[in-house]
């Protein structure tokens, strides 16, 4: 048992709620393994680390959470135990541990070590009797002790001192007492959970149960005789009869499944409360291994209760080898006016309040000019209160200087800020966070690349403490200066630094500019559409309630699974934990499914109207709900235009993203999606709106990386690319290309750029995946350059462990190199696709610097405001249109240089949707 020698000087807790805290390592590491389900791969070798991270996730906030004194972790060990002796099919059907799991175990005992934290183990046992013998010693000495884990067998061991908590993920965990679990089961207490998998089975650990008796009868049966020794005393009073016989013939199997699901609690275990206590730790050897591990954003929520005054502290101060001056006269504001004039160069970073959910407003700027000392600006709204305003004013031709080079991190987020103060920040020289992405680097927030590159930490919270706050923004910008020649060294060593020099850097104020200009829409016309929506829905609703004959929750997918495929009797291609799938896929499929079977027995003309209704009902209460409805709410009340974000780095491939609203996302391809883009017009009725779209720039890249001379010269000649490739594939004449065939040659077309497969041609085709691979292989004879490229870029990719664009931009792929053939196929398509998705991102960022200095220099009163993947929409005063038109057509052909040419096509119009060609 545990060595309870210092339990009465140590028993005093640190938290008054839990004083222990006992992990289940094995189930919770399997846990974070199915809950990510996504590989997340380290950029340096591919080894897939997700269950690590999902496990120190957990472990983290649950140490934030609860703050215990005491804490441990049990493990299973390799190799039989005593149930297996019991019992030889104990477990038998559980699959093999995967491959890539296995090594993650040692990455999750090292940093468990590394914290001083008692790892358990006991050969013939398993962990659950290592965490029952724990909390026998935590009950009898009465230690409020919470127990992490994702098996439900361990809730037998709740207890007046034990709770357990089942966590799955931070959506997903349930805190367990004694009547949580009665109310779980039915009334069965902890103590009757063996008794009851005895008699309902245990699928996971291969206990068979007795046959007929399901969960509710098993409640039953102990709730009204207390255990199943008093069951088979009073056999002959067990109802209905069945049963009986039941658990007559099985009263071997079950009382055998009781011993096997029973947890031992009385396993000697060395180790005493004091080994538990949770001391010091060597913070710098969990960073490091957190570092190894690329785990940068967990580092800053390493737990801050578990640092003790003693440890070495590894973390940036603004005290360290600087001194940090707050500005509160113009004496200092002049010497720091005086020394950025004489440096040519400063970084600066903000100190930011909230002031409202989508707006902050500035509390105070530090400087940093790599001098000895750093400089803080304090600001207040109330300028009676403050002479920072008045200073700021002071320091704006500072800002506002193009010859004054200035270091960022995230300066797209710091120039709006400024701009909300009047502030127009020129001449950003380095962002630190745009470098950090294009070097290939998952975590581009400061506080990782502090600790990645400066092995030093920047305290992320304030916690509200105003001088706090001003010694993390001092140490921000600190850090900032210190990582520029840093991060432009590893640039250039990665052959990137061009990007950021000649693409990334100049085109971070023109973003500013768009998003402060902002686009007008129309919130009238969304109004009224919104209502001839729900006119809509509700008349879909009318109709499938009438076939159903029958109410119900048409959102709720298990309602509508029950509908579709129980009542209906549409067939199904997959039920979930929950039940069946609706998901648009499964929908979309069993719809195709029906279309191309018109006389199947598996539905009828009711059943088949419901489901293209439901589809309908889908359609229209997204758009409704994410469109007409929501994006009303994100327009500025005094100009009643959008003003979406653009991010540089939300992208692997180096295309835009945006956010409030995604304009990447607003919808096309659908009457109503069309219909959306109509609320997006001028903000003066005399303007125009143009949209200039690079015509099938993916194709055309593919043609010059992959040097095919028949795609080439269909490019060249200005030929129909889809008809051509029709033509080819189908072996017809161009004039013989019916519609059918050209749908289909596009889909190859661009399917290629994405690993388009048998299957899938056949998913959005009536062909067969048979003769999908027959049209595969025909388009490969037709262009047959390009399969010889992609092998090619998939092999480069495979040796360098990354694939590069036109320009330069590179993308790491560790996952191609994967020993797991999904992941080493998902590193594949990346492989394939980035070079050219990339190149098309960089052309139409280039031809936007470009656009953008032509007009300023020219001093048009056009406006670019919106950039959708190849498209740019521009607003433009009428006696500035066929000048702006000029200007596109001369800017966007010849952003680079490629063996076929970069067409465009030129629309106008009042609206983003009833535009053009001109």
């Amino acid at each position: 048992m545990v060595n309870n020698t210092q339990f009465q000087s140590e028993r005093k807790p640190a938290n008054p709620k839990y004083s222990m805290m006992l992990i289940d390592g094995h189930a919770m590491i399997y846990r974070a393994w199915h809950a990510i389900q996504q590989p997340l791969t380290l950029s340096t070798t591919g080894e897939d680390v997700r269950a690590v991270f999902g496990f120190l996730n957990i472990f983290f906030r649950s140490l934030e959470e609860w703050k215990p004194k005491y804490c441990a972790i049990a493990f299973d060990m390799k190799g039989p135990t005593f149930r297996h002796a019991i019992y030889e099919h104990y477990k038998a059907n559980r699959p093999k541990m995967p491959v890539e799991l296995r090594p993650q175990f040692n990455h999750v005992r090292n940093i468990i070590n590394s914290f001083s934290i008692p790892i358990l183990e006991k050969e013939g046992f398993e962990a659950d009797d290592i965490l029952g013998s724990l909390c026998k010693f935590s009950d009898d000495n009465k230690i409020r002790t919470i127990l992490i884990t994702g098996d439900t067998d361990e809730l037998q061991l709740v207890s007046d001192s034990v709770q357990v908590m089942l966590s799955y993920s931070k959506q997903q965990k349930h805190l367990y007492d004694r009547h949580g679990v009665e109310q779980r089961y039915s009334g069965v207490t902890p103590s009757n959970i063996p008794d009851f998998k005895a008699l309902q089975g245990d699928v996971s650990d291969n206990i068979p149960g007795v046959p007929g008796i399901g969960a509710k009868t098993a409640s039953r049966l102990l709730v009204e005789h207390g255990s199943l020794e008093n069951i088979f005393s009073k056999i002959d009073q067990i109802e209905p009869n069945r049963i009986k016989e039941s658990l007559i013939a099985n009263k071997d199997q079950a009382l055998e499944g009781k011993l096997l699901a029973t947890i031992v609690k009385n396993i000697p275990l060395e180790i005493s409360l004091k080994d538990m206590e949770l001391t010091s730790y060597d913070r710098k050897k969990v960073t490091d291994q957190l570092s190894t591990l690329e785990f940068f954003t967990l580092i800053p929520r390493i737990p801050k209760y578990l640092d003790r005054p003693t440890e070495t502290n590894t973390k940036l101060s603004s005290s360290e080898n600087v001194s940090l001056i707050k500005i509160t006269d113009t004496n200092q504001l002049d010497f720091l006016i005086n020394s950025i004039n004489s440096s040519k160069e400063f970084a600066l970073a903000l100190h930011e309040s909230k002031m409202s959910k989508n707006s902050n407003q500035l509390s105070g700027i530090a400087f940093d000019l790599g001098k000895k000392s750093n400089w803080y600006l304090p600001i207040v709204d109330d300028p009676s209160k403050n002479v920072g305003n008045e200073f700021l004013n002071r320091l704006k031709p500072i800002f506002e200087s193009p010859k004054i080079s200035k270091l960022t991190h995230d300066g797209n987020h710091l120039s709006s800020l400024f701009r909300t103060y009047g502030i127009n920040l020129k001449n950003i020289k380095f962002d630190s966070m745009i470098a950090a992405h294009l070097c290939g680097k998952k975590s581009t927030d400061l506080e990782s690349l502090s600790i990645e590159y400066l092995s030093k930490e920047i305290d992320s919270n304030s916690n509200g403490n105003n001088e706090i706050g001003i010694n993390i923004c001092s140490t921000k910008a600190n850090a900032i200066f210190k990582l520029q020649p840093i991060l432009t060294k590893e640039a250039i060593s990665k052959n990137v630094n061009h990007v950021m020099e000649k693409i990334e850097i100049p085109l971070l104020p023109i973003l500013v500019d768009m998003q402060v200009e902002g686009i007008t829409l129309d919130t009238n016309y969304l109004a009224s559409m919104s209502k001839e929506l729900d006119k809509k829905i509700n008349e879909i609703k009318k109709v499938i309630f009438a076939i159903v004959n029958a109410e119900f929750n048409i959102g709720s997918s298990q309602q509508l699974g029950k509908v579709l495929f129980e009542q209906l009797q549409l067939p199904h291609f997959k039920k979930t934990k929950t039940g069946y799938s609706t998901d648009a896929n499964t929908l979309e499929g069993i719809k195709q499914l029906l279309d191309k079977d018109e006389n199947s027995e598996e539905s009828t003309e009711e059943s088949y109207k419901v489901l293209t209704n439901v589809l309908e009902y889908r359609q229209l209460t997204k758009i409704k709900s994410t469109y007409t409805d929501s994006l009303p709410k994100l327009v500025q009340k005094d100009n009643q235009k959008l003003h979406t974000r653009y991010n540089q780095i939300g992208t692997s491939t180096g295309r835009l993203s945006s956010i409030s609203p995604n304009v990447q996302n607003i919808p096309t391809g659908t009457i109503m999606g069309h219909s959306v883009r109509k609320a997006f017009v001028t903000s003066d009725k005399s303007n125009i709106l143009i949209s200039a779209d690079y015509s099938q720039i993916e194709l055309r890249i593919l043609a010059h990386f992959s040097e095919d001379s028949a795609l080439i010269e269909q490019f060249n000649n200005k030929n129909d690319i889809h008809n051509a490739t029709a033509s080819f594939i189908f072996e017809v004449g161009i004039n013989d290309v019916a519609s059918d065939m050209r749908r289909i040659a596009k889909i190859m077309n661009f399917g290629v750029l994405y690993g388009l497969s048998p299957f899938g041609i056949s998913q959005q085709t009536d062909l067969t995946p048979e003769q999908g691979q027959k049209f595969i292989d025909a388009y490969f004879n037709s262009y047959p350059k390009v399969p010889e490229y992609l092998e090619y870029t998939k092999s480069q990719a495979k040796t360098n462990g990354f694939v590069e664009t036109f320009l330069g931009r590179r993308r790491y792929i560790p996952e191609i190199n994967s020993s797991n053939f999904q992941i080493r196929s998902s590193g594949e398509r990346m492989a394939v696709n980035m070079p050219i998705q990339g190149t098309s991102a960089d052309i139409i960022k280039i031809s936007m610097i470009n656009i953008q200095n032509t007009i300023n220099n020219l001093k048009l009163k056009s406006k670019m405001l919106i950039q959708v993947h190849d498209e740019l929409i521009f607003e433009s005063p009428a006696n500035e249109f066929d000048q702006v038109c000029s200007i596109l057509y001369e800017k966007m052909p010849n952003a680079v240089k490629l063996s076929v040419p970069l067409d465009i096509e030129i629309k106008s119009g009042v609206n983003w949707n009833d535009m053009k060609t001109i």
